[in-house]
């Protein structure tokens, strides 16, 4: 208990925080494992006892303790910091009580006290998951707007950075934009080791007018996403380069430890024919809102969050599958950033859309709120593990049979039997928009459950009122610490909180 009591009050900022916590852990673990009941209801402390976890977490602390002392840092975010790791502390000290209860009490297999212990040294364990996580993402989220307002310029890569490797037909696609191809980089970059691997590439096509625009753009682009490399959800860039020949500019990633898995969450759909574990979606949709929120905290609007920009991989030396986003050729700053305001004229695309861009010409600028509304949709289809369109085999477009039964639920059919395809297609885009929230709050409670329904419909109304998690002034002339903030308290914690819960 001596080390237990001992970080009571510790500081972030304490010069010994990281060796305290992780005495304290060690304790605990030693605890843990003389008692076989509780190794069975440990499984949340694992993070503590691999490896990567620890590295993981002491980068975290540290990360945490430079924020705490960085000016430029407003108090309400420090403070917002050391509440959640004073709560992790706490979280802590209070699991280590427990185990001793549980110890004192092992010879007793049916006292109450036992049971009574054991019920809360699993609560305990989830409570720090959660904690944990969110110490994680407010930290990466703080870390990221330093870098990302700094002013680093990116250069273009030229022919001797970086060379892609073989002919055409090698080239494994992802979507119509981007594709898995063999490289070779001649000097190390940051975190990314020189030598040949797999990467990402992503191409944005331009013509001789347009050419100092596509690549300011893309130039701007890259700076911010260089500054991603602590980031979930975002592959590591390597950089920007030109391919003259084929008039295109081409963002470069890395992707050597998740090239043989990569596939896209479209494809995905098509394989996986049959519901997946609650467990399985709910972690795709934390993944995918993490993902988004550091999109945000760079300062970004993505402007592309569909299935086919979403790619699943698994690590070699991870179970679980990680997510990150594709599709940046259209990402821009999200404030003051010139725009023709061109909406989305194609129906496999805009149905992910909020109204407001399923237009010829928008009214408003892109905000963070539409990317929201299209983390919704995604959620949607990810808890209810069904695409709302997809193309059959002759190439014909199909959508769900649940959302046309939401235009006739809500008498927007011809007859009984037949929905006016111009409707599914986003000829009224606030019809799509209600029967969308119609499914969310239909089909999703006993499939995810009560609050992942209302997680879903504040995305899917998040630029409908000024009030609760969305409200269009909400994502408009506030700073991306701010909004991410927001968002690693709204929609990402409580979504890690139903999957800690299960």
């Amino acid at each position: 208990m001596e080390v237990a009591l001992g970080i009571a009050g510790l500081a972030l900022a304490a010069p010994t925080v990281v060796k305290t916590c992780f005495n304290l852990v060690d304790a605990l673990m030693q605890k843990v494992e003389k008692n076989k009941s509780l190794r069975s209801h440990a499984e949340r402390l694992k993070a503590f006892e691999i490896k990567t976890g620890r590295s993981k977490l002491k980068q975290d602390m540290k990360l945490g303790e430079a924020i705490l002392k960085d000016p430029t840092v407003e108090q309400n975010d420090k403070a917002c910091l050391e509440a959640v790791f004073d709560d992790a502390m706490k979280t802590l000290k209070e699991m280590d009580v427990t185990v001793d209860t549980i110890l004192q009490n092992c010879d007793n297999f049916l006292s109450r006290k036992r049971r009574v212990a054991l019920a809360k040294f699993t609560e305990q364990s989830r409570a720090l998951d959660t904690t944990t996580n969110r110490f994680h993402d407010i930290v990466i989220s703080q870390t990221l707007v330093q870098i990302s307002e700094s002013n680093n310029n990116v250069s273009l890569l030229k022919d001797f950075d970086f060379t892609i490797i073989g002919p055409l037909e090698d080239w494994k696609p992802l979507n119509k934009s981007a594709f898995i191809h063999k490289g070779r980089l001649t000097r190390s970059l940051k975190d990314i080791p020189a030598g040949t691997g797999e990467f990402v590439i992503e191409s944005r096509a331009y013509k001789a007018a347009t050419r100092d625009w596509v690549k300011t753009n893309l130039r701007f682009l890259a700076q911010r996403l260089a500054a991603a490399q602590l980031a979930e959800g975002i592959l590591p860039l390597v950089g920007c380069r030109e391919d003259s020949v084929r008039q295109e500019f081409q963002l470069a990633f890395c992707a050597n430890s998740y090239a043989a898995s990569a596939q896209t969450l479209q494809l995905l759909y098509c394989e996986k024919k049959t519901l997946p574990t609650l467990n399985f979606r709910l972690g795709l949709c934390a993944n995918l809102a993490e993902a988004i929120l550091h999109v945000h905290t760079l300062g970004l609007v993505h402007k592309n969050i569909r299935p086919e920009n979403v790619l699943i991989a698994s690590n070699d030396n991870c179970e679980s599958n990680k997510v990150f986003l594709l599709g940046w050729k259209y990402a821009r700053k999200a404030f003051d950033a010139p725009t023709v305001r061109e909406g989305e004229p194609s129906t496999e695309r805009k149905i992910y859309q909020h109204p407001h861009r399923q237009v010829e010409i928008a009214d408003e600028d892109y905000c963070m709120g539409h990317d929201i509304y299209s983390l919704g949709v995604c959620m949607l289809e990810i808890l209810a593990w069904a695409p709302l369109i997809s193309s059959t085999e002759a190439g014909e477009t199909s959508f769900n049979e649940d959302f046309k039964s939401g235009f006739k639920n809500r008498g927007l059919a011809k007859d009984k039997d037949e929905v006016n395809p111009a409707w599914l297609k986003g000829q009224h885009p606030r019809n799509v928009q209600r029967v969308l929230q119609d499914m969310a709050a239909d089909k999703l409670p006993y499939l995810a459950g009560t609050r992942m329904a209302e997680v879903v419909a504040s995305c899917l109304g998040c630029l409908e009122s000024e009030e609760g998690r969305g409200g269009d002034a909400n994502f408009r002339g506030r700073n991306p610490k701010e909004v991410g903030a927001d968002f690693v308290d709204s929609v990402l914690k409580h979504t890690r909180s139903v999957a800690g819960a299960i």
